[in-house]
């Protein structure tokens, strides 16, 4: 009677059927949890504050733009964005980009990863970070980013190259990036290194029809995710009556404008290595000024300009050979001579005063003329002589002298084709004191020309350059 008597107590307390029958329950729950939704692996490490790093189990996928959970360290379970996998010694990692905490029914154990298996909520968040539908998840900050230039790491076999676009959100705005250059690099994981690869983009600010790119005074934060903005569609510029399109940003639908009234007020420079359009650039920037009845005077050492622009009827104010054969000679005499040269100094002198009164002419022809609206000076057979930058300078200098005579009588464009073999940089370019007077005087007109023969304008903006 004892021995029932406290099985009879055991079974009113205890209750061990009900909890024989919870655990069997929870047991079997988990256990068809871990074959509908198995882990992929665990957390190795937390970037402070949304970037993690999966080592994963074999065989486990890590696809980019995939949604997982993963349990963290202070007990909540986040939304996490697959960005790229990459193999670290025995294993694999992968990286992920922490963006949302999951709903409270989901539960999972610190350190574990699991696959979300819901591709609709993975699109909902990348279009709610983007704001941008479709848009594609490349990358993320890293340190060393400012301004002007942010660095941010993506997968090595990534799609993407130099040139292309990405943005990030930042307060709200898109901001925008080219890609100007990439680095491999290698950082200590655990004790393993792990090679990564950063990309550095150069800022072209937040867009608007109206405005096109305007600068934002403001770098991302740290783990910011990056996307590509090749799905974007960009609404076509509003032109002011002096703008004019010349090409689109790569893999992009934006256009670049250009605005004949400030290449006319400001020094703008067309930078590039050997074969990426250049003198395509320059060309299409002369043929819009002679469009727009604004003077054009070209400097050439190519001997490209005369025959791609023959089109338009240039004139060719450009001495005579005689006169450069001349100049070239009484030149290097003045440069040999005995005792300082002074006879042969005062003969260059009045030589060069009678080319420069014929100059002068040639000018004041050619910026009279209506019909005239483009000059090309060709110096190609006198490139990288002491003769090239003499003659440059007499013809930029009566122009100049013309201009201040007549101010602001009309717009005045002046094109310099390899500009550093009129302009070089004169330390240790081993000129003797006159070639350094006359490299300095370009140089001076170029920095003044433009308070001189420029119109002014109703927009102010920043100095440019063309890259």
């Amino acid at each position: 009677m004892g021995i029932l008597l406290t099985l009879w107590v055991i079974f009113l307390t205890a209750k061990p059927v009900e909890r024989f029958a919870s655990i069997f329950a929870a047991l079997t729950k988990a256990r068809e949890d871990k074959v509908s939704a198995p882990d992929v692996g665990t957390i190795e490490r937390i970037d402070y504050p949304n970037i993690v790093r999966v080592k994963l189990a074999k065989g486990a996928a890590w696809n980019s733009g995939t949604l997982y959970i993963a349990g963290v360290c202070d007990g909540e379970v986040r939304y996490t964005l697959a960005l790229f996998r990459q193999i670290q010694g025995a294993e694999v990692i992968g990286t992920g980009l922490c963006i949302a905490t999951a709903d409270p029914t989901k539960t999972l154990p610190v350190g574990r990863v699991r696959a979300s298996h819901d591709a609709e909520l993975a699109a909902q968040f990348i279009e709610k970070l983007s704001g941008s539908p479709g848009a594609e998840l490349v990358g993320f900050t890293v340190e060393n980013s400012n301004i002007g230039i942010i660095r941010f790491e993506i997968a090595s076999d990534s799609p993407l190259s130099e040139g292309d676009v990405v943005f990030a959100s930042i307060r709200q705005q898109d901001i925008f990036y080219q890609i100007i250059d990439a680095e491999t690099a290698e950082e200590s994981f655990d004790q393993n290194p792990r090679g990564t690869c950063i990309i550095r983009a150069a800022q072209l600010g937040s867009y608007s029809p109206e405005k096109g790119f305007v600068k934002f005074p403001w770098v991302p934060s740290m783990n910011s995710p990056l996307f590509w903005a090749k799905k974007c569609e960009f609404l076509r510029p509003h032109l002011n009556p002096s703008e004019f399109l010349v090409g689109d940003v790569p893999s992009t639908n934006i256009s670049v404008v250009a605005d004949l009234n400030h290449l006319v007020e400001y020094h703008t420079a067309v930078l590039g290595v050997t074969g990426t359009g250049k003198t395509e650039l320059a060309l299409d920037i002369v043929r819009e000024a002679v469009s727009r009845n604004t003077k054009v005077f070209c400097v050439d050492f190519t001997g490209e300009y005369k025959a791609r622009l023959a089109d338009l009827h240039p004139t060719s104010p450009t001495p005579t050979e005689d006169q450069v054969a001349d100049l070239e000679k009484k030149l290097f005499e003045a440069e040999t001579g005995a005792y300082g040269a002074g006879q042969e100094k005062r003969i260059l002198k009045e030589a060069i005063s009678s080319i420069k009164g014929e100059v002068e002419q040639q000018i004041s022809d050619f910026l009279v003329k209506e019909d005239d609206r483009l000059a090309i000076l060709e110096l190609g057979e006198i490139a990288n002589t002491k003769a090239t930058l003499r003659l440059t300078e007499l013809y930029l200098s009566s122009i100049m002298m013309w201009a201040r005579r007549h101010r602001k009588a009309r717009q005045i464009l002046i094109v310099l084709e390899e500009a550093h073999t009129i302009i070089p940089e004169t330390h240790g370019a081993g000129f003797d004191f006159d070639t350094q007077w006359v490299v300095s005087r370009i140089g001076q007109i170029a920095l003044q020309g433009r308070k001189i023969w420029g119109w002014s304008s109703d927009r102010q903006p920043a100095d440019r350059a063309c890259e």
